[in-house]
């Protein structure tokens, strides 16, 4: 059974008025095809049968596959100042790689194997996947120097553009609601708890295993 923790819930907030935390379009063309805020955005590229926060291509795959289309990704920093898609140096990491010790060099990072047979990103790989699913949007989670960062991916993102979150800690999500703030809460794996912060105004959810058509059926069931 999935498990969330509603009393942990992080909260974050996007206001449509300011560019910066805008959710949507990621993209520097507008498509009218997609809703300004997504109701679900997949958490760490996704939940897949070996665990969570794999940030693995894999997980963006079987989640696209699901019918996701926004996508919050991870990135860290190599020893030699690149951007890689891993949630941390620490427990994520050595959770994914088996040989992980300390944080690697790009070359390094590109060098290892993931277990279970997935496949680790650079920034630059998730570029090209990009580009091979147009209607995918990113948004960003980077774990250090969030604007060197998001001054690298300014310059390296070609035609491409991230969208970024960010967070308001313990924010009250009824009186962000009043003043016009789309609010997310994460990490929600549970329909149940998605219904319980609905009716305290929380807008969104992050997740790792809920999929666009378990939230449409909830919709349709409550109408």
């Amino acid at each position: 059974m999935r498990k969330s923790r509603p009393a942990k819930l992080a909260l974050h907030a996007a206001a449509v008025a300011v560019s910066g935390l805008a959710l949507l379009p990621g993209r520097i063309s507008v498509d009218p095809s997609v809703p300004a805020r997504p109701l679900l955005i997949v958490h760490a590229g996704g939940g897949i049968a070996e665990g969570t926060y794999s940030n693995s291509q894999e997980a963006l795959d079987q989640s696209y596959a699901k019918g996701h289309r926004c996508f919050e990704i991870d990135l860290s920093w190599t020893t030699d100042a690149r951007l890689v898609l891993a949630h941390d140096w620490d427990g994520s990491f050595k959770q994914w790689f088996a040989d992980a010790d300390t944080r690697p060099s790009l070359e390094a990072f590109k060098a290892m194997e993931m277990k279970d047979g997935l496949t680790q990103m650079t920034l630059e790989d998730l570029y090209e996947w990009l580009r091979r699913h147009e209607d995918a949007h990113i948004v960003t989670d980077v774990k250090a120097q969030n604007l060197v960062a998001l001054r690298v991916i300014a310059k390296t993102a070609g035609s491409l553009k991230e969208t970024v979150t960010m967070p308001w800690e313990w924010a009250l999500p009824q009186e962000l609601r009043k003043r016009g703030v789309f609010v997310y809460a994460h990490t929600v794996n549970s329909l149940d708890v998605w219904r319980e912060l609905q009716g305290v105004g929380v807008s969104g959810i992050y997740t790792d295993f809920l999929t666009p058509a378990e939230i449409a059926r909830v919709a349709a069931v409550e109408r």
